[in-house]
């Protein structure tokens, strides 16, 4: 881990059944949003983009955070079935990590 900041981790649970005829986890689009004061929610420019592993039913999306955006929020991951494509989920309010080293993660499960 980084000594100058944390992470944020995103673990998506796909379930047996997610793939054939589906959309590869590989398309899957993830974006993490911002909550304004007017309870607006708003995309993080840096923080968005495909997968980056998984296993047999899990998927991960790992973001650094600089220590001065440590202990910020509210925040919130949503998953899309693709780039500019379609909702499927989206995660409850989580803050950043609280100090330097920490990693906050979060789960979204898309089994049906």
């Amino acid at each position: 881990m980084s000594a100058t900041g944390g992470y944020i981790e995103l673990d998506v649970q796909l379930g047996q059944s997610w793939a054939v005829g589906d959309v590869p986890w590989q398309a899957l689009w993830t974006v993490v949003q911002w909550q304004d004061c007017a309870g607006e929610w708003h995309d993080v420019i840096g923080w968005r983009g495909s997968l980056d592993e998984a296993n047999s039913a899990e998927c991960k999306k790992v973001w650094w955070v600089a220590r001065e955006d440590l202990d910020q929020g509210p925040f919130r991951w949503v998953v899309y079935r693709r780039r500019g494509g379609e909702s499927l989920a989206q995660s409850e309010s989580f803050d950043l990590p609280h100090r330097v080293g920490e990693t906050t993660s979060v789960g979204i499960s898309l089994c049906q």
